[in-house]
């Protein structure tokens, strides 16, 4: 506060020195962000799904599952988006300007098993019914395709993750020495 007031005194000629311009002002204090709860994020969901719309369900559930900054979110245009009946990608420009692209894959068997947790059955209610659930991807796996081919896509930013036998946690440590996040 003192650095300013000397700097605006000699700056409006009130004075001909600063006594404190060699001074230093330490940085701020940069805080990590604060990350909402699970039930903070569902009753957010909840309250833009019941109450507010569909649009703004829509803007909260994208923001809060792509994890982006609220610029990331607001710069976000429809071109960005590729979506088919199954799948969707968005291409987020994010910090810096650094485009990345992930895609993640895991063997047949693996999903059947992950899509019934009790993680993915509290979050995803369409994977509730397992015996439909487990048809149906069988089912949408013998028609599509929902894989790149191995090198089919040669990107610099591209990476592609096998998580069938790896945990999470690991998946995002490799995708953070990757990206160098």
């Amino acid at each position: 506060m003192r650095v300013a007031v000397f700097r605006f005194f000699t700056q409006r000629n009130y004075i001909s020195d600063n006594p404190l311009g060699l001074i230093k002002t330490p940085a701020a204090a940069r805080r990590s962000p604060r990350c909402i709860s699970q039930n903070e994020k569902n009753a957010l969901l909840k309250e833009m799904r019941y109450r507010r719309g569909a649009r703004e369900y829509a803007i909260v559930l994208t923001f809060l599952r792509l994890g982006l900054r609220v610029h990331e979110l607001c710069d976000l245009q429809l071109r960005d988006l590729m979506l088919s009946e199954k799948k969707g990608t968005a291409y987020i420009s994010g910090k810096g300007d650094k485009y990345r692209e992930l895609e993640l894959e895991a063997d047949l068997e693996e999903r059947i098993e992950r899509n019934k947790t009790p993680h993915r059955l509290e979050h995803k209610p369409t994977k509730r019914d397992i015996t439909f659930s487990e048809q149906d991807l069988k089912q949408t796996m013998e028609q599509h395709r929902l894989n790149s081919l191995e090198g089919e896509i040669i990107k610099e930013n591209y990476l592609r993750i096998n998580n069938t036998k790896i945990n999470a946690r690991e998946v995002a440590e490799i995708i953070k020495n990757r990206f160098d996040l």
